[in-house]
C-alpha cells in the first residue's frame, strides 16, 4: 500500500556511514530490541512450563519449539516492515522526532494516514494500543516469573507459592512508575536506557540459554543440532565484543 507511492531507489536508501559516537550508540539502542530481547527465551521457557501444568502432562520439544518460532518470525516480520516503513517515510524526509512519548505516537499516527489514507487512523491507533498492550502484559508477567522461578533455584526446599510473583510485580510497577516521573521527559532517553540494558546483558542470558541446551537437563535427541551449536557460540562471542564496543564508546571515548 504503501510502496508505490514511493521510488525505491537503492542509493537512496544507503546512507554514508561513518562510526562516530552517535551512530554507534543509535545503532546498539536499536539492535536491543530487534526483533526482540534475548530475554524474551527466558519468559517462553516459563510459560511452557506453566502450560504444562495447565495441560497436566509434559509440553513436547515439538510443541514447545512451534510456539517459540511462531511468535519470533512474527516479530521479525513486523521488524522488517517497519524499518521499510522507516525507510520510506522518514529517511532524508526532514522530519524530527518528537521529545515527547505522545508527540512520537501522534508523528506515528500522522505518517501512516499520510500514506495511506485518514481511514486508516482509528485501525492503527486500535493496533499501536494491542501492541503495547500486549508488551505491558508480556513484561509484567514474564519478570515475576522469572523472580519467582529463581528463587526457587536457589530455594529448592520451600513451599511454592506466590508471594515472590507478587512482590516482583509490585516492584516493577513502582520502578517503572519512577522511570516515567523522571525520564519520559526526554523520549529518546526514556526507550534508550531499557533497550541498551536488554542489549548489555544479552551475552549472559545468551550463555545461559546455551548452558542450558546443552546441560544434563536435556536430552540428547532434543538438543540443537552442532550447526546450530556453533551458530550459537559465534552469536555469543558477537554480542560480547560489541558490547565492549559500547561501553568503549559510551564511556571512555569523548
Amino acid at each position: 500500500m504503501i510502496a508505490p507511492d514511493f521510488v525505491w531507489q537503492s542509493a537512496q536508501y544507503i546512507p554514508e556511514l561513518s562510526f562516530d559516537t552517535t551512530q554507534v550508540l543509535f545503532l546498539i539502542a536499536l539492535i536491543g530490541w530487534m526483533p526482540t530481547a534475548v530475554g524474551i527465551s527466558i519468559f517462553q521457557s516459563l510459560w511452557v512450563n506453566a502450560k504444562s501444568k495447565e495441560l497436566g502432562r509434559r509440553v513436547t520439544m515439538a510443541e514447545a519449539r512451534f510456539d517459540f518460532n511462531f511468535g519470533y518470525f512474527l516479530t521479525s516480520i513486523l521488524s522488517i516492515c517497519f524499518l521499510f516503513l522507516g525507510a520510506a517515510l522518514l529517511y532524508n524526509s526532514g522530519t524530527e522526532m518528537p521529545s515527547s512519548a505522545a508527540g512520537f505516537a501522534s508523528m506515528l499516527i500522522t505518517m501512516f494516514a499520510s500514506a495511506i489514507g485518514d481511514w486508516v487512523i482509528p485501525l492503527i491507533s486500535a493496533a499501536a494500543i494491542a501492541v503495547m498492550t500486549s508488551s505491558l502484559m508480556t513484561v509484567l508477567d514474564g519478570y515475576p516469573r522469572a523472580f519467582q522461578a529463581m528463587q526457587k533455584i536457589i530455594s529448592p526446599n520451600s513451599a511454592e507459592d506466590n508471594r515472590y510473583y507478587y512482590a516482583t510485580l509490585l516492584v516493577q510497577i513502582l520502578g517503572a512508575i519512577l522511570l516515567i516521573i523522571f525520564l519520559l521527559k526526554s523520549f529518546r532517553t526514556f526507550i534508550d536506557l531499557p533497550i541498551s540494558i536488554s542489549f548489555l546483558t544479552a551475552p549472559l542470558i545468551a550463555w545461559l540459554n546455551h548452558r542450558a541446551m546443552y546441560g544434563d537437563e536435556v536430552a540428547e535427541k532434543d538438543r540443537p543440532t552442532k550447526a546450530m551449536r556453533i551458530w550459537s557460540i559465534a552469536s555469543i562471542v558477537i554480542l560480547a565484543v560489541t558490547s565492549q564496543v559500547y561501553i568503549y564508546y559510551n564511556f571512555f571515548l569523548e
